[in-house]
C-alpha cells in the first residue's frame, strides 16, 4: 500500500506541476506543506494516544472509558482545527505567491484533523488494513482522479482549484473514517456510558504531538521558509526536489511498523541481545532500500525531476543532497521511536526542536542566497545530524543495557 501511495502522490504532483507551471506550483506545494503542519498540531497527539489507551481499557473491560475516549478526542480535534483555521486566516498569512490556495487549504484542515485522529482510532481497533485503505489509497486516489477528470475536461490549472481537489480526498476520507470505525468498534464499547477523564487524556496526548509536530516541522519547514526568503521559482524547484527525494522516507515509516511492536516487548524483556539481532535485520533490510534510492537518483534524477515539466531539472543537485540527508533519515529511523520507550522523551523533543529551529533559520540565510541548493542543504543538515545523534545515544543505551544482561 505505501508502494502504490507513493505511485498516486507522486503522480499527482507531476501532473499539479506540469499543469501549473514553475511560478505556481510553489503556490500549491506551499499550501499543501502548510496546511499539513497544521493538521499535526490540530490533532494534538490524541490519535496516537488511542492507539496505546484505547486497546489497554477494552482489554481491561473498561468500555466507558473507551467510549469516552473517543467522544473526548473527536470533540478535541473538531474544537483545536477549527480555532487554528480561524486563527491563520485572521492572521491573513499571506504567501509571497497566491495566498488563495492557502486560503482555500485552510478550509479543510478540521477535515484533515478529523480523519487523522480517525485512521488512528480505526488502527486503535485492530483495523489496520483499513485504517492504511483511507490514508494511503482513497484520500489521494480521489485527489488525483478529481485532477485527472477536471484535466480531461479543461486545459488549465490554478493552485486554488489544486487545493480544492486535495480537500475533496479527505472529504470522501473522512465518510469512510467514520464507516470504519463505527463497524469495527466492538458492541460493548458502541453501547457503554461513556466516562471522561479530559485533563488526564490531554495531558498524556501532548508528548506523542511534541515529536509528530517537530518531525513535520523539521521536514516541511524548509519548503515553507522559502517561499519567503527566495523566488517562486526556486519554491517550486524545491518542493520537485523535495518531493522526489523524501520519497524513502514513507517506505522507512511502512517498515519501522514490522519492528516496533517486537522491539517494544524486547525492551520489557531486557532481552538485548535479541534487540541486537532484530536491529541488525531491520538494518539489512532498510540499507538496502537506502542504497537502492541514492543509486536510482543520482542515475535517474535528471529524469524523474523532467516529469513535473521544463525547468524542473535545475533542482537535480538539490535532489542530490535531500537524498542524501533522507537516507540518514530512513536508516537510523527507529532510533528515536526506542529513546522514547526507553524514557528519553524530553531528550528527543528538545533535540528535533533544535533540528527543526535551525532548518528554519538555515533555509531563511541559505534559501535567500542559493535558492533551492541553500533549501536543500538546510534541509539536510538538521535532518541527519539530528538521526546520527539518535543513533549514537540508543546505541550508548543499549551497550548499557548489554552490560546489566552479561552481569
Amino acid at each position: 500500500m505505501t508502494g502504490v501511495n507513493i505511485a498516486i502522490v507522486y503522480g499527482t504532483s507531476v501532473v499539479a506541476a506540469r499543469t501549473l507551471g514553475l511560478d505556481r506550483f510553489g503556490d500549491y506545494a506551499v499550501a499543501l506543506a502548510s496546511v499539513a503542519l497544521l493538521s499535526t498540531l490540530a490533532e494534538l497527539g490524541t490519535g496516537k494516544y488511542a492507539m496505546r489507551a484505547v486497546p489497554a481499557y477494552v482489554e481491561a473491560a473498561a468500555f466507558g472509558l473507551a467510549r469516552g475516549y473517543r467522544r473526548f478526542a473527536t470533540r478535541t480535534v473538531l474544537a483545536s482545527s477549527v480555532a487554528l483555521a480561524l486563527l491563520a486566516w485572521g492572521l491573513e498569512w499571506r504567501a509571497p505567491g497566491d495566498a488563495r490556495a492557502l486560503q482555500m487549504a485552510l478550509l479543510f484542515l478540521p477535515v484533515m484533523a478529523l480523519v487523522g485522529y480517525g485512521a488512528e482510532a480505526v488502527q486503535a481497533n485492530h483495523a489496520t488494513l483499513r485504517s492504511a485503505v483511507i490514508t494511503r489509497l482513497v484520500v489521494p486516489g480521489v485527489s488525483l482522479a478529481a485532477l485527472l477528470a477536471w484535466l480531461a475536461q479543461r486545459d488549465e490549472l490554478d493552485p486554488v482549484t489544486a487545493v480544492a481537489f486535495h480537500g475533496l480526498g479527505w472529504l470522501v476520507g473522512l465518510l469512510l473514517t467514520w464507516r470504519f470505525l463505527a463497524s469495527s468498534t466492538p458492541d460493548a464499547v458502541r453501547e457503554a456510558t461513556p466516562e471522561l477523564r479530559s485533563r488526564e487524556w490531554l495531558l498524556r496526548s501532548l508528548p506523542f504531538l511534541g515529536f509528530a509536530l517537530l518531525l513535520t516541522a523539521l521536514t516541511r519547514s524548509s519548503l515553507i521558509v522559502l517561499e519567503y526568503a527566495a523566488s517562486a521559482h526556486e519554491a517550486s524547484v524545491f518542493a520537485a526536489a523535495l518531493e522526489t527525494g523524501t520519497i524513502l522516507a514513507l517506505v522507512g515509516k511502512a517498515t519501522d511498523k514490522m519492528f516496533l511492536p517486537s522491539i517494544s516487548l524486547l525492551i520489557e524483556r531486557r532481552d538485548v541481545t535479541r534487540m541486537l539481532h532484530e536491529r541488525r535485520r531491520r538494518l539489512r533490510w532498510v540499507g538496502s532500500l537506502c542504497l537502492a534510492h541514492l543509486i536510482v537518483m543520482a542515475l535517474a534524477g535528471r529524469w524523474l525531476l523532467s516529469l513535473f515539466g521544463p525547468g524542473f531539472e535545475d533542482g537535480y543537485v538539490p535532489l542530490l543532497i535531500v537524498s542524501g540527508g533522507t537516507a540518514v533519515w530512513t536508516f537510523f529511523s527507529l532510533s528515536p521511536s526506542y529513546l522514547k520507550y526507553v524514557m528519553k522523551q524530553r531528550f528527543v523533543l528538545l533535540a528535533t526542536g533544535v533540528a527543526a529551529l535551525s532548518s528554519a533559520a538555515l533555509t531563511w540565510a541559505l534559501g535567500a542566497r542559493w535558492g533551492s541548493l541553500g533549501a536543500a542543504i538546510a534541509f539536510t543538515g538538521p535532518v541527519a545530524a539530528l538521526y546520527l545523534v539518535f543513533a549514537a545515544v540508543a546505541w550508548r543505551d543499549k551497550g548499557r543495557f548489554l552490560e546489566h544482561e552479561t552481569h
